[in-house]
This record gives structure tokens, C-alpha cells and sequence, in this order.
């Protein structure tokens, strides 16, 4: 058997680690629940639970009708939302809770209409 010469120099081979460069330790592991948290928050803030109702108000030959009162009414709680047709006989009542409306719409020289959403 042949040993190498001795030349003072030693060599000791450490007991291999736990951690590896791709584990990113306690701290890092901080970091990545704290990015994880945050991600989630902003994903949640975009959730809405109020609603809209949209529509366009015409006459019975399928034009619209501009200026026309819109009244939704929510019928579980009686809160009443007013809008106006715009131009293009649109109209809409941002904000709604969710639950069972009325909508009436009056303009001078057409008879009123109602509809329960």
C-alpha cells in the first residue's frame, strides 16, 4: 500500500450541511410567507360584493329614449337608488347590496313601466 507523503498539510472533510443553496433558511423562509401573505391580501382586495344594474330604456318601437327617471328599489330594505337615461337611453345604479329590486322608469309623454331584477 502506498501512502502519500506527508507534507503537513491535513485535510477534514465537514459532516455535509442541512441547508442547501436553493433552501433559503429561516429568514428566507420569513420572507417567502410574508410575499405569500401580501399576494393573497391583494388578491382579496379586488373582490366586490355589491353590484350593479345596467340597462337601456326604449320605446316600443326600439328607440331610446333619453332623460327618462329610473328608480330602483331594493324591496327587502326599501333603499332607493334615482338615476337618468343618458343619451344613448343607458343607464346605470352602481352599488348595489345584494337582494330583490324594483325598477320604474317615467318620461313625459310615455306611460310608466315597472319590473321586478
Amino acid at each position: 500500500m502506498v501512502t502519500p507523503p506527508n507534507n503537513g498539510l491535513t485535510a477534514k472533510f465537514l459532516a455535509p450541511s442541512r441547508r442547501t443553496w436553493d433552501s433559503p433558511g429561516s429568514k428566507g423562509l420569513l420572507n417567502v410567507r410574508i410575499l405569500f401573505v401580501l399576494l393573497l391580501a391583494a388578491a382579496l382586495y379586488g373582490q366586490e360584493y355589491r353590484g350593479n344594474i345596467n340597462g337601456r330604456v326604449t320605446d316600443p318601437s326600439g328607440a331610446t329614449i333619453a332623460g327618462a327617471k329610473v328608480h330602483v328599489k331594493n324591496l327587502e330594505t326599501g333603499v332607493a337608488v334615482d338615476a337618468s337615461t343618458n343619451n344613448e337611453g343607458n343607464y346605470q345604479a352602481p352599488f348595489l347590496l345584494p337582494g330583490n329590486y324594483s325598477i320604474s322608469v317615467e318620461h313625459p309623454g310615455f306611460k310608466s313601466a315597472a319590473k321586478l331584477a
